[in-house]
């Protein structure tokens, strides 16, 4: 038996695949499970997922640019472009700022011009809703066209930075490793010397 996704209009294959009549008690569960296992896909990549993959590979290569640049500049190059990340808008952010400017613009223009504007305040947190559940809104691709990247990549670079500046040593214990990073966080460009 095949399942209708809302919202991408795909059918997919159920676990009631002798397509017979399904019982009405599983077929929220089935809803569920469609949802829930087939749909949503992680927080971490959601937004690479709705990603063209040209723009994807490009953030990609420019991050590892960057990381060949600050490791060819030494401790001081490492250091200033952490500082640079601690800085850096992730897509997130950036998506609520817009957001937030849309709202506050529609609001005054409908108060102030014409009240057909106050159409925007209500599509607004429609998108917001359709990019919490599949990472899609209307100014993505233009934003990671302009090179905005998520925090799953901006921390990636920022791990690629620690382990080049030498802050993690291999070690099998949990304590320990939770260790290191709690270390990393409160000292900052601190080397720790491993064996």
């Amino acid at each position: 038996m095949k399942i209708w996704r809302l919202w991408t209009g795909e059918l997919v294959e159920s676990e009631h695949a002798s397509g017979g009549e399904v019982p009405a008690e599983e077929q929220a569960n089935i809803f569920m499970h469609t949802t829930s296992r087939y749909y949503f896909p992680a927080t971490s990549d959601r937004v690479e997922r709705v990603t063209c993959k040209k723009v994807n590979e490009r953030i990609q290569r420019e991050t590892e640019e960057r990381l060949a640049h600050a490791a060819l500049g030494g401790p001081s190059a490492i250091n200033q472009r952490l500082e640079e990340l601690d800085r850096e808008w992730d897509i997130e952010r950036t998506l609520e700022a817009n957001a937030s400017v849309a709202v506050l613009t529609s609001l005054t223009l409908g108060f102030l011009k014409d009240s057909r504007w106050f159409a925007v305040s209500f599509a607004v947190p429609t998108f917001l809703l359709l990019h919490a559940l599949e990472g899609w809104r209307p100014p993505l691709p233009i934003l990671r066209h302009l090179g905005v990247r998520t925090q799953t990549e901006i921390n990636l670079e920022r791990t690629a930075l620690r382990l080049l500046r030498g802050h993690f040593q291999a070690t099998a214990d949990p304590h320990a490793a939770i260790h290191q990073v709690e270390e990393v966080k409160e000292d900052g460009p601190r080397i720790i010397s491993g064996t």
